[in-house]
């Protein structure tokens, strides 16, 4: 039996939904320090974002091969990127970061949780694996990941002296999905 996994949209553009969604999010803040919600406020905040796009010229279809250039060919090329704080801690963790590279936190931030959704039972054990297995639970503290057992990561990154926050705060809410689809198709629209 076939199992598949239907989403409401599917973008063609990969790449601008990535960026888009994840700096649609840390971006909301614009918007007078409230979450952008309606119509009045998404055409207020577009301008706005949508240049941070479109001024970066050609976009991956991922954080990761931005994040890989500026770690190999260093900040000539890439002088920022937007990545996530695990793909940073996991640099620093195998020692691929050069001198004078540092994570930067948004305030507000918004935090990203990976799921994981089991369409097995072995897929539900899985799950219930990653949630609750020590050894598990370190691996992922070891590639820079956030555990269930704080203690995981704290002790990862104290070791090897990973430059990131102790916890994180000032947490902003996201936009909603319809704001985020409005927002996407914006900055979709303005590469045109």
């Amino acid at each position: 039996m076939e199992r598949s996994l239907k989403l409401d949209t599917v973008r063609e553009d990969k790449a601008i939904q990535n960026l888009t969604t994840r700096l649609a999010e840390n971006f909301a803040d614009i918007h007078g320090d409230t979450v952008v919600q309606g119509e009045a406020a998404e055409k207020k905040v577009l301008p706005k974002v949508a240049p941070l796009f479109v001024d970066q010229g050609y976009t991956d279809t991922s954080s990761e091969g931005p994040f890989e250039d500026y770690l190999s060919l260093g900040m000539g090329k890439t002088p920022m990127v937007n990545v996530y704080e695990a793909q940073f801690a996991d640099a620093a963790i195998h020692g691929k970061l050069k001198p004078g590279m540092v994570l930067m936190y948004p305030s507000p931030t918004v935090l990203s949780k990976h799921t994981l959704l089991s369409l097995t039972p072995e897929g539900d054990k899985l799950g219930m694996l990653l949630s609750i297995d020590v050894k598990l639970q370190q691996l992922a503290a070891q590639h820079g990941f956030r555990t269930a057992d704080q203690d995981q990561f704290a002790k990862v990154v104290a070791q090897r002296k990973v430059p990131v926050a102790k916890e994180i705060i000032d947490v902003a809410d996201t936009p909603t999905y319809d704001t985020l689809e409005h927002l996407l198709d914006g900055v979709s629209k303005s590469y045109r």
